[in-house]
């Protein structure tokens, strides 16, 4: 496995995982202002997650 295609999946995966984490946490501490807000930050957690699950389709399709 090449290690550029492994430091580049790590790399996105942790910044989705990075935006996911921070969204929820403003969420679950209530530090939201408004329901706009609160439905912006769940958007972007499920934008996120959506897009990890892709960056890990594309490395797993990398494997084999």
């Amino acid at each position: 496995m090449d290690e550029q295609v492994l430091a580049k999946a790590s790399y996105e995966a942790r910044g989705f995982l990075n935006s996911i984490i921070g969204s929820l946490r403003l969420l679950a501490d209530d530090i939201v202002d408004t329901p706009e807000e609160q439905g912006e930050l769940t958007e972007e957690a499920y934008k996120s997650a959506v897009s990890l699950l892709r960056t890990l389709e594309v490395f797993e399709n990398k494997l084999k």
